[in-house]
């Protein structure tokens, strides 16, 4: 008797611990969370993730009322290696995790015993990051884009096991984007709040707003990356231009101090004293500051303004002649030189502090002739990259010349985020197919890459436009965010995913996103035209890949005629030419036909829902087809009697939607 009694114990005991070896967010009776929450290491991220947890719980499960202290289990959330959790360094230590195993943003979700649960890390940004994880895998939900904030079509009545111990770590340090369309120095928290429920960690914002902005960073664990065209922020021409115009650069005799049309003298050692000691002056004024920027000004004449100032010449190489015909002298040696001596000093003050470059516009592209410091930040912004071939693609003309530019910085230093434009469309229309920007991701992971930060746009009804103030002609048009949004939250939800994974599948990620967006009825018809898109995108942008055109040569153009990027012909208009591959309006009708077909599906599935919110999401994708569609020559019937049927009234000549 005494054996069967010690062997049933034995059994329970096993049974207990299997079934404790999982986490479970939801009863499978109820639907009701079953876990309540404790903080151990008060840090604004693990506060943030407190109560985010709720809110999410809130939203996304039928407990709406959701007591975070009350649950048979306890969700405890601790950071690591720093004395303020116990249970956190015993977790961590049973799985053999350290910090630079786990890096400083990874995570692990462990059972502790049979009442508790431990979500660690070892810092705060580390915490948080694992909470939304633990809900999309939970779940199979993430915050699907900043407009529609924790709006879920759907509450979810049941949960998955997640197998303990779990952990995951991002591919790469630099994730974020870089609000600089806007026109507002304080962007809507929902940006902010989209961008950390989505893992990235970054954003950017100018020196002078960054004291009106910084206070929102914390709660999110976002670095503190200060940018833009910093010259003038420095040394401004109002200050130094009557009494020192030997500060700016000297171009066509004359020196020219206009601050987005000239450039500084970086030969002149006062040059160099001013800039450290304005850097420094800064940075004790603004100590949470870990980056300053070195961001040269945009645009003007004589070479983009770097002019031929004798002690600036001083600093260039005989290497700096890019060897492409019709292309500037590459100023990016003199740049850099005078970019080591400021850092060097700088560090003398702040041994930790770094310093944002560029590789902007063509006559920076080539490498310098010179060592990089290590405390320099290479931001590469290839302006007119081709989105719809990799960086990598040798059969890109445009591409392959800048592949060889940024294999040559990757010979310098590691320090390299890419900034680039594919979310920078003044039309509204996303300009990369999600293959392309996975497979440039995947090859940033192989050079060594600290990540990417791309321009955007923040995606709510002004994007931060509060000043009213247009960042392109065709932001004039009040539906412009609006539109932008709509084209755009798919590849901005993608970014998010693959700059933590780059290697998770792109079906994944539109199932992801479909979920989370247009809800469970929706959602299969969505999943579908979304996948068809992309893979109309996708065939349209390849078409004459192994067979270039004409090749134009020109400062600033180097491109076969098949590419496509952010800022050369790129209209709606430019976009239904390369999306059907054809501008003969007879052939879109047959490559367009699929797509509608599925949308209406989606329509009838999105009414069935009687969720006005449902329907608008659906019909926003319909409508954004319907404007490729008019620049085709093609309308849509917009008839009862065709509600489930899609049919075109063609009408040639229609060439403009304004």
């Amino acid at each position: 008797m005494k054996y069967i009694f010690n062997f049933l114990f034995l059994f329970a005991a096993i049974c207990l611990c299997a079934e404790n070896k999982t986490f479970q967010l939801l009863s499978s009776r109820s639907g009701m969370p079953i876990v309540s929450l404790r903080v151990l290491s008060h840090d604004p991220c693990v506060n943030t993730a407190r109560a985010d947890f709720i809110e999410l719980i809130r939203h996304a499960t039928i407990a709406a009322e959701y007591n975070y202290t009350r649950g048979a289990r306890v969700l405890n959330l601790g950071i690591a290696g720093n004395g303020t959790s116990q249970l956190a360094d015993q977790a961590m230590l049973r799985n053999e995790l350290t910090r630079e195993k786990l890096g400083d943003e990874g995570f692990l979700l462990d059972y502790a015993d049979k009442k508790n649960y431990i979500l660690c890390a070892f810092t705060g940004k580390g915490v948080l990051n694992g909470i939304y994880k633990i809900f999309e895998k939970s779940l199979g939900i993430a915050a699907p884009r900043p407009a529609a904030g924790l709006n879920f079509p759907d509450r979810y009545l049941a949960s998955k096991a997640i197998p303990l111990p779990y952990s995951e770590k991002p591919a790469f340090g630099v994730r974020g984007y870089s609000f600089s369309c806007q026109n507002s120095s304080k962007p809507e928290t929902s940006a902010f709040q989209w961008m950390a429920r989505n893992l990235l960690n970054i954003t950017s914002v100018s020196l002078d707003s960054y004291a009106d902005i910084g206070y929102s960073l914390a709660p999110y664990g976002f670095l503190h990356l200060v940018g833009g065209h910093a010259f003038g922020f420095w040394i401004p021409a109002r200050e130094y231009a009557k009494t020192h115009p030997e500060y700016f650069s000297l171009v066509d005799g004359k020196r020219d101090s206009r601050s987005r049309g000239s450039q500084l003298a970086l030969g002149d050692q006062a040059v160099i004293d001013v800039l450290v000691r304005k850097m420094l002056a800064y940075i004790k004024a603004n100590p949470d500051v870990r980056t300053i920027p070195f961001g040269y000004n945009d645009s003007g004449k004589g070479g983009f303004g770097w002019g031929n100032d004798p002690l600036s010449v001083k600093l260039d190489s005989p290497k700096d002649k890019i060897d492409l015909p019709g292309f500037p002298v590459s100023h990016s040696t003199r740049y850099i030189k005078a970019a080591n001596r400021i850092i060097r000093e700088v560090n003398k003050v702040y041994p930790d502090m770094t310093m944002h470059v560029w590789a902007y516009h063509w006559e920076m592209m080539p490498a310098p002739d010179c060592e990089v410091d290590p405390h320099l930040i290479v931001e590469f912004a290839p302006l007119y990259k081709c989105c719809i071939h990799a960086l990598n693609d040798p059969n890109c003309p445009r591409n392959s010349m800048l592949d060889r530019f940024v294999r040559e910085w990757a010979a310098k230093t590691k320090n390299i985020i890419f900034r680039d434009y594919f979310l920078g469309s003044t039309d509204a229309y996303p300009i990369m197919p999600l293959e392309i920007l996975r497979r440039d991701l995947n090859y940033f992971k192989s050079l060594g890459f600290l990540g990417a930060k791309p321009e955007t746009i923040a995606d709510y009804p002004d994007g931060a436009n509060t000043a009213g103030i247009p960042y392109a002609p065709s932001l004039e048009d009040p539906d412009f965010y609006r539109y932008f949004g709509d084209s755009n939250a798919l590849l901005m939800f993608a970014f998010a995913r693959l700059t933590w994974n780059p290697e998770e599948k792109i079906d994944d990620i539109i199932t992801l996103y479909c979920n989370s967006y247009y809800g469970k009825k929706a959602a299969p018809a969505m999943i579908k035209y979304h996948t068809a898109w992309q893979k109309r995108f996708f065939d349209g942008g390849h078409s004459g890949v192994s067979s270039p055109q004409k090749i134009k040569l020109g400062p600033f153009q180097y491109s076969g005629s098949y590419c496509f990027g952010w800022n050369w012909a790129m209209t709606i208009h430019h976009f239904s030419r390369r999306f059907f591959d054809t501008e003969d309006p007879v052939k879109v009708g047959p490559l367009a036909m699929p797509l509608l077909e599925i949308l209406y599906e989606a329509m009838g599935a999105a009414r069935s829902t009687m969720d006005k919110e449902v329907v608008s999401r659906v019909y926003a994708d319909f409508r954004q087809f319907e404007r490729i569609l008019l620049c085709s020559g093609y309308e849509i019937r917009h008839d009862r009697k065709l509600r489930n049927k899609p049919e075109f009234s063609k009408r040639p000549g229609e060439r403009s939607l304004r």
